[in-house]
């Protein structure tokens, strides 16, 4: 968990990327296969970027920035 309390988006001296204050989660999930797939194992990782700032936000301010997930599948061998 983190919160991320940031200049306005419009104040571009001290936000150069316009990023809205946010909060996030990130949930990790791994499994570690047994003896027959031994050194295999899966990391299933999910982050959401909830939205904390209080002013109106334009669409170029929260798209791809804040009000979003990502979600991403590992498979990693060990040898």
């Amino acid at each position: 968990l983190g919160y991320y309390k940031l200049p306005s988006p419009d104040d571009v001296a001290h936000n150069k990327y316009g990023m809205p204050s946010y909060s996030q989660t990130n949930l990790d999930v791994n499994y570690v296969f047994g003896e027959k797939w031994k050194g295999f194992d899966l990391h299933f990782l999910y982050a959401y970027k909830f939205n904390q700032a209080k002013q109106l936000l334009s669409q170029n301010q929260i798209f791809n920035k804040v009000d979003m997930g990502n979600l991403n599948l590992i498979a990693n061998f060990h040898f």
